[in-house]
C-alpha cells in the first residue's frame, strides 16, 4: 500500500458520516451537509473536501493575488491620479482612456496567465485608477454642466425656475431626442446630489474625506446590512424616481452614502483573506509601507464598518420637499402642453396653428403631438379648421381653461410664455 502525503492523511482524519450526508470542511472546519459541497465531477455521493464558502475564499485569495502581482508590476500599486494604493486593492480598477483599444475587460482577463494580463495591458493601453477616479472618468454628462448640478443655493429655487435653467443650459444641443436626454440625466444628477446632502451630510459616511463638491460622481449607495437585500440596490434604477420616493426606499432598506472606494472595500472579503493573501508578499510590502499592512487593512475595513453601523438617518421633513417636484405635476403635464400651444397660436388672429409646428413647441414627438391634440379636441378645447387641412383653432372653452390655468399657475405659466415668445 502506498504511503499517504500530507493533504491525504489530512482529507483521511476528517469527519464524514456518509450516512447523513454530513462532513467537514478541511479549511473551516464546520460539519455542514453535503449541499454546501461542491460535487466531485458527476457523481451523486462525492464532495470536494471543503465547502462552497471556503472554495469562493480561496478562488478571490489567487485573484487578489494575482491582482496584487499586476499592479504592482506595472503600475507601481497606485492609482494613476490620486495615489489610492494596494490597502483598497478591491477599488483599484483597469480603465481604458481610450474605448477603441479596448479588445477585453478585466473580469474576462483574471483568469487568464499573467503574460497574456500583461499583453492585454500594453495592447488595450490600460491605466489604473481607484473606483472614485474610475467613476469620474466616465461622468461626462456630469463634467460638462457640473457647475450647473453644484450650483449655490440651487435648491432654494422653484423647480420651475431650475428647469428653466437646464433648459438655458442645453439649448444649444443639436437633436431633440439627445437634448432631451442629457436634460433628464442633469436632473437625475441633482436629485441624487439632494438626496446625499439631506440624508448623509453631503459626504460618504465611510471615509468622510469625499463630498458632493469634489466627487459626487463617486458617491454611491449601500445597504448597511446587505444580507437583508438579496437585490443590490443599483442607482440607475433609483435615478428616475422622484426625490421622495428614492429617500422612502433608502430610509426603508437602511441605506448609507459610500464612496466608490469604500463601497468596493467593505463589499469585498479583502480585509478578511487579507492575511493569506499577503503571506507570500509579507516582506516586501511591509518593508516598502513601513507598516503591517494586514493589521492596517484590518484597521480600515473595521473603521469604515463601524461608520456605517452606527450611522443614523437623521431628517427634518421640512428640508424634504424635493426640489425638482413642478408646480403642475407629471399626471397634469396636459396643462403645459395646452398653454404652450396657447402662447404659440397666440400670435395669430385667431389663435390657428399648424399641428407639425408643434413638435419643436413641445419638444415630444409627433406621434404624440397627435395624441395630444386628438385628447384637446375631445374634451372641445381646440377644433380642426373646416376649410383648411392641417390647420387647428382654440375654442373659447379652450381660451377660458386657459385662463384658469394662468390664475393658477401663474410663475409657471409667465415662464412658459417668455420660452415661447423667445422661440417664436
Amino acid at each position: 500500500m502506498s504511503k499517504l502525503n500530507d493533504d491525504d492523511t489530512r482529507k483521511q482524519q476528517l469527519f464524514n458520516n456518509k450516512i447523513k450526508k454530513i462532513k467537514e470542511c478541511a479549511r473551516c472546519h464546520q460539519i455542514l451537509p453535503y449541499s454546501k459541497f461542491f460535487k466531485v465531477s458527476k457523481s451523486k455521493d462525492k464532495v470536494r473536501y471543503i465547502c462552497k464558502d471556503c472554495s469562493n475564499d480561496n478562488n478571490r485569495i489567487y485573484n487578489y493575488k494575482k491582482k496584487l502581482i499586476v499592479v504592482s508590476k506595472i503600475f507601481n500599486c497606485k492609482c494613476l491620479q490620486c495615489n489610492t494604493n494596494i490597502i483598497l486593492l478591491p477599488s483599484l480598477q483597469f480603465h481604458h482612456p481610450d474605448a477603441k483599444f479596448k479588445t477585453n475587460s478585466w473580469r474576462k482577463m483574471k483568469n487568464k496567465s499573467l503574460q497574456k494580463i500583461f499583453n492585454w495591458i500594453k495592447k488595450d493601453q490600460v491605466i489604473l485608477l481607484c473606483a472614485n477616479c474610475h467613476n469620474s472618468a466616465q461622468a461626462d454628462i456630469f463634467k460638462e454642466y457640473m457647475s450647473l448640478i453644484l450650483e449655490d443655493n440651487l435648491f432654494k429655487k422653484s423647480a420651475e425656475e431650475i428647469n428653466k435653467l437646464i433648459i438655458r443650459e442645453t439649448s444649444h444641443i443639436s437633436g431633440k431626442i439627445k437634448r432631451m436626454h442629457i436634460r433628464e440625466k442633469i436632473k437625475e444628477w441633482l436629485r441624487k446630489r439632494f438626496i446625499i446632502e439631506k440624508l448623509y451630510d453631503s459626504k460618504c459616511i465611510g471615509c468622510g474625506k469625499i463630498n458632493i463638491r469634489d466627487g459626487l460622481d463617486a458617491l454611491e449607495f449601500h445597504h448597511k446590512d446587505p444580507s437583508k437585500n438579496e437585490k443590490k440596490l443599483k442607482w440607475d434604477v433609483l435615478e428616475h424616481l422622484d426625490s421622495k420616493s428614492i429617500i422612502e426606499i433608502l430610509i426603508k432598506e437602511e441605506c448609507v452614502c459610500l464612496c466608490s472606494n469604500c463601497h468596493s472595500f467593505i463589499h469585498s472579503r479583502y480585509a478578511l483573506l487579507i492575511d493569506e493573501t499577503l503571506e507570500q508578499f509579507k516582506d516586501r510590502f511591509s518593508a516598502e509601507y513601513k507598516t503591517n499592512l494586514s493589521e492596517e487593512i484590518k484597521k480600515k475595513y473595521q473603521k469604515i464598518l463601524e461608520k456605517v453601523n452606527l450611522y443614523d438617518i437623521k431628517i427634518n421633513e421640512n428640508d424634504l420637499i424635493a426640489p425638482l417636484v413642478k408646480e403642475i405635476p407629471h399626471t397634469k403635464i396636459w396643462k403645459i402642453h395646452l398653454i404652450k400651444i396657447y402662447y404659440f397660436a397666440h400670435k395669430s388672429k385667431d389663435f390657428s396653428f399648424k399641428a407639425y409646428d408643434l413638435e419643436d413647441i413641445l419638444e415630444i414627438t409627433m406621434r404624440h403631438v397627435y395624441k395630444h391634440l386628438k385628447n384637446f379636441i375631445k374634451k372641445g378645447f381646440i377644433k380642426k379648421n373646416s376649410q383648411i387641412r392641417g390647420i387647428f383653432e382654440f375654442t373659447e372653452s379652450g381660451k377660458n381653461i386657459v385662463i384658469e390655468i394662468e390664475k393658477e399657475h401663474r410663475l409657471i405659466s409667465n415662464q412658459i410664455k417668455e420660452i415661447i415668445q423667445n422661440k417664436a
